[in-house]
């Protein structure tokens, strides 16, 4: 991990990271997914993905990535 933290262009050395998990729930968003990823990969400590019943390429563009968790969920049209 970078032992700099970059802050309004001042450089401190010895800073403490927090861990960022980012928790991502889709369906079919193959055209999107890649991008979203991408768009925190350089900040995530990991990414997990809930898929709720992709049947296009999602889940297959989820795995191209490392530090990506990918879980495989029914959904029940609830977030309880």
């Amino acid at each position: 991990m970078n032992k700099y933290f970059y802050c309004d262009s001042i450089v401190m050395e010895k800073c403490i990271f927090m861990k960022i998990s980012v928790c991502i729930i889709t369906k079919n968003e193959e055209e999107y997914i890649e991008k979203c990823i991408e768009s925190v990969y350089g900040i995530a400590y990991e990414i997990i993905i809930l898929d709720t019943g992709s049947t296009d390429k999602t889940k297959e563009i989820v795995k191209k990535f490392d530090k990506v968790k990918l879980f495989e969920i029914t959904w029940k049209n609830d977030f309880h």
